[in-house]
Parts: C-alpha cells; structure tokens; sequence
C-alpha cells in the first residue's frame, strides 16, 4: 500500500516515515502542500497524510485541491492545529480523518487501517483480484497499481486507475 506523507518538519517525517515503512507500508514524502498536489497528480496512493501548516501551501489548500481533481484516496490530517473549528475545518476540506499532535503511532496506525477499510477502493489484498489482470499485451497489476501495455508502462490518474481496474474486475459484465 502506498502513502503520500506531506509533512515539513523533517524528524517528524522521518519518523513516521520509518513507523509506516516498518509497518509494511511504501511511503513517499514531501515536504510542503504544492509538492503533495503534484505527488498527488503523478501516483496513484492508498492513503494522504498530510500535516496542515506546510510552507508554499497549507494542507488544507493541498487537499482541496487534490480533491477538485477527483482524487478521492482517503486522507487523514495530523496537525498540531487542535481547535474544534480546525477539525471542522479539515474535514469540510476533504480529509477522512483528524488526528493531533502529539499522537500515538500505534493510533495513527489504526487510522490508516480505518482509512482504507472504510473508503470506497475498488480492490483489497484480500480480494480475488489481487492477482495482475491480463488482455492480450495489457497488464494491471492490483497490488503494484501499475498498468503496462506491451511491456511498457502506462502512466494513469487516480481517477483512470479506478476506471481501468473497476473495468478489469466487471470484464465479461
């Protein structure tokens, strides 16, 4: 499972990079909002993680916009911001989720797992479709989330991954 962590305090980063890793998660960082918008747009994620106050762009912008894109992968912000208008703040922006800091990993971790169970993905470990789909010379493979046309990969948006593999799961419907 691949996570977007968009957090700018490097230790912190670094730290819960390392807890997710540990985890069996792929982790990608960035370190401000407009890099999140652009991680966001270049990969499809399982999960965002995003810290609300980043330089450039703040969280909350970040993901608004990920979300104006149709980008709906589950979102969880972890922020110092505390305030009951912040929650309501974050999650009005798009965020499934708002955990404060200071934060237990061990709860962070439960949140990930709620994240995922409770979106809307076209496809766990536990399904039948974890095995890669293949047409002829096209491949999609659920578990790396990568389409390959004859041998070559093809680059999708979140939105086309889900097209191509709700396609893939109802082929012959």
């Amino acid at each position: 499972m691949n996570i977007l962590l968009a957090e700018d305090e490097k230790a912190m980063s670094m730290a819960i990079s390392a807890v997710l890793t540990h985890s069996g998660y792929t982790v990608d960082t960035v370190q401000n909002g407009a890099e999140a918008v652009e991680a966001a747009a270049q990969k499809p994620y399982d999960c965002l993680i995003f810290d609300i106050m980043m330089p450039i762009k703040d969280g909350v912008t970040a993901l608004s916009e990920i979300r104006q894109s149709g980008n709906e992968t589950p979102a969880i912000f972890l922020t110092a911001k505390s305030e009951v208008d912040d929650r309501i703040m974050g999650l009005d922006a798009g965020a499934d989720d708002y955990l404060t800091k200071p934060f237990a990993m061990g709860e962070l971790l439960a949140r990930i797992r709620t994240s995922l169970r409770h979106s809307n993905r076209l496809y766990t470990t536990d399904s039948l479709y974890i095995r890669p789909y293949r047409y002829e010379d096209l491949v999609l493979d659920f578990s790396k989330r990568e389409l390959t046309l004859d041998k070559q990969p093809v680059h999708l948006t979140p939105i086309e991954y889900k097209i191509v593999s709700y396609l893939a799961q109802n082929s012959g419907k």
